[in-house]
C-alpha cells in the first residue's frame, strides 16, 4: 500500500506533496487571520476600556436619571465639583473645575437646590448649574404689616414647622443677626417672598428675615437718618410700622409729617391701628367696644408718644418715608374714597371732621366696606 505522498511505484509523488502542502498553508494563513483579527478587536477594546476608566469627564449626553443636588451658602467650586461627583452627576472633580474655570459665569452660581441628570460632561453640569430652570424652588412670601405672631402663622402654613419653635427662634434677637436696638424681633423680621431651601428650620427661616432687614436698613441709612429725625432707629421703625397700617403707599410721606407733628407739638396720635396691636384683635375684625379706655402703652388714645415698638413688619417704602417726612402744617388725615384711594388733610380737628362724614357717606354706599 503506498503512503500518503508516494506513487503506485513507491516513489515519492511531488504533485501530491504540493498540492496538500498549499492546503495546509491556507489553512494556517486563515487561522492566523483569524487571531489575529481577534487580537486586534480584543485589543482595542481593552484600550478603549482603559480610556474610559482614567478619563475625567463623561461624554455629552442626556445623562442617565434626574439627580437633586444641594449647594450650601459658600460652597467653592470644588465643593461643588465633590457634591456633584458623589451624587454620579460628573466623573471627577478635575473634570469638573476645568468645565468651571473656563466658563466666566460659573462664579454665580447660588447656593440652592437643582434637578440635574447623572452622567452628563462636566460643561453640561456647569450650564444647567446655571440655567434658573432648574433651580428647586422652595419659596415663602411674608407680606407687609403682619405681626410678628402673624408672620409665624404664614410661615407654619408653608414649612409645616411648629409656630412654637418661631417662637423660640425669636427670643434672642441678636443670635438672628439683628442691630443691638431691636430688644424684641417684632416689626424687624423683614416682610419679602424668600427662597428657604429645601430643609428650612425656624432659625434658619428667621435669619434670613433678619438679614434683609440689616441689608435693607443699610441701604437708607437708616441709623443717620433716623439721627437727623432726632429720633431713635426704633422710633423710626414704629412710625415706618403705622404708615404700613395705615397709610396708602403715595401718602406714607405726608401721613409720617403728620405723625412727627403731632409727636412735636405733644398730642396724642389716636390711631385705631395701635390700638389693635394693644387689645391683640385680628386685622379686619372689630375692636372691642372699650379699646379707647385700655391701659396699655400701644393705646394711643391714652398715652401720649409713640408706642414702644412696631405694631407690625413695614416694608421699605414705609421705612424710606418714616425717614423721609412730607413737611406741612397738617394734623389729620383721613382716606374718604378706598375705590380712588383719595386721601384728603386737615390742619384742625373741624376740618377732619368734615372729611370723616365724606368717608362715612362713600362707606354707606360702597360695596367693598373692608375700608370702612
Amino acid at each position: 500500500m503506498s503512503g500518503l505522498f508516494m506513487d503506485n511505484n513507491g516513489n515519492r509523488d511531488w504533485k501530491k506533496i504540493a498540492y496538500h502542502g498549499r492546503s495546509a498553508f491556507a489553512v494556517l494563513l486563515s487561522l492566523a487571520v483569524l487571531v489575529g483579527s481577534g487580537w486586534f478587536v480584543v485589543s482595542k477594546a481593552s484600550s478603549a476600556y482603559s480610556e474610559w476608566k482614567t478619563a475625567d469627564d463623561f461624554a455629552a449626553g442626556a445623562g442617565l436619571a434626574e439627580v437633586k443636588i444641594t449647594i450650601p451658602e459658600g460652597a467653592s467650586g470644588s465643593d461643588i465639583g465633590d457634591e456633584l461627583v458623589e451624587k454620579g452627576v460628573v466623573k471627577s472633580r478635575k473634570g469638573f473645575m476645568k468645565a468651571f474655570a473656563k466658563n466666566e459665569e460659573a462664579q454665580t452660581i447660588q447656593a440652592g437646590t437643582y434637578k440635574l441628570r447623572t452622567q452628563i460632561s462636566s460643561d453640561q453640569a456647569v450650564e444647567m448649574l446655571l440655567d434658573p430652570k432648574s433651580v428647586v424652588r422652595n419659596q415663602v412670601t411674608v407680606p407687609e404689616a403682619l405681626r410678628m405672631k402673624d408672620q409665624f402663622a404664614v410661615l407654619s402654613k408653608k414649612t409645616k414647622i411648629p409656630v412654637a419653635q418661631f417662637e423660640a427662634a425669636a427670643k434672642d434677637p441678636q443670635a438672628l443677626g439683628l442691630p443691638e436696638y431691636a430688644k424684641s424681633a417684632e416689626g424687624f423680621l423683614f416682610p419679602q417672598t424668600y427662597e428657604i431651601g429645601q430643609n428650612p428650620t425656624a432659625k434658619s427661616i428667621l435669619t434670613l428675615m433678619a438679614k434683609q432687614y440689616v441689608t435693607v436698613a443699610k441701604e437708607l441709612d437708616l441709623a443717620a437718618g433716623a439721627k437727623e429725625l432726632d429720633r431713635t432707629p426704633i422710633e423710626v421703625m414704629t412710625v415706618a410700622s403705622i404708615l404700613e397700617a395705615e397709610a396708602l403707599p403715595k401718602d406714607m410721606p405726608m401721613v409720617a409729617g403728620i405723625i412727627y407733628n403731632r409727636l412735636e407739638d405733644g398730642e396724642r396720635l389716636e390711631l385705631d391701628s395701635t390700638s389693635y396691636y394693644a387689645t391683640n384683635t385680628p386685622l379686619g375684625k372689630k375692636l372691642p367696644a372699650n379699646f379707647k379706655e385700655q391701659d396699655s402703652p400701644y393705646n394711643t388714645y391714652k398715652a401720649y408718644g409713640l408706642p414702644p415698638g412696631p405694631i407690625g413688619a413695614p416694608g421699605a417704602a414705609a421705612i424710606k418715608a418714616a425717614l423721609n417726612p412730607t413737611e406741612s402744617d397738617y394734623k389729620f388725615w383721613v382716606t374718604v374714597n378706598y375705590e380712588t384711594g383719595e386721601t384728603k388733610f386737615s390742619e384742625t380737628y373741624d376740618e377732619h371732621l368734615k372729611y370723616v362724614a365724606e368717608w362715612e357717606k362713600w362707606c354707606s354706599t360702597a360695596k367693598d366696606k373692608s375700608g370702612c
